[in-house]
């Protein structure tokens, strides 16, 4: 689940105009349509599918100009490539959650997971997370305590904003 998503309205290739692709705006227009199209193909599988799915976040690679798309529990699916520098013993993410939800179910960890395994770096990466739920779908979602202790500080920007610690 986590490893596909980054040739669905893959970025440009090269980091020519970077700014312009990594901008609130384009990001924000880009993850609003991937998310509609994953609602799509959800609910044609089920409804308590599409009931889960309640985040997606997008996150652009200023090196490669690609972009990655995760939506929340997509990190923690089966046979997905749990990278090291997020889930090892060394790795950003916190050990113990800082809130409800366990480590890792976020959408942002799955679109930045999908960037790390692809070879980026933290410090090129530019990210936004929309709602997906029927009466929030498409606003700006800001990352919870669990991403903004991990990537805070680490990510070139959140467009999208930071929960307080």
């Amino acid at each position: 689940m986590g490893t596909g998503y980054s040739s669905l309205f893959n970025g440009t290739q090269g980091a020519k105009n970077s700014r312009h692709h990594s901008s609130a705006k384009i990001m924000h227009e880009r993850v609003k349509t991937w998310a509609e199209n994953e609602i799509e193909t959800l609910e044609t599988k089920s409804k308590r599918q599409r009931e889960k799915f309640n985040t997606a976040s997008i996150v652009y690679d200023k090196e490669t100009g690609k972009y990655y798309y995760g939506k929340n529990k997509g990190a923690l699916a089966p046979g997905v490539q749990k990278n090291e520098q997020l889930f090892g013993e060394k790795g950003v993410l916190p050990k113990k959650s800082f809130n409800a939800f366990e480590v890792g179910n976020c959408a942002e960890v799955d679109a930045i997971n999908q960037a790390l395994n692809n070879g980026a770096k933290l410090e090129n990466l530019y990210m936004y997370t929309i709602h997906t739920t029927k009466t929030n779908f498409g606003m700006g979602k800001k990352a919870c305590e669990n991403c903004t202790f991990a990537f805070k500080g680490r990510i070139k920007e959140n467009h999208s904003g930071w929960e307080e610690l």
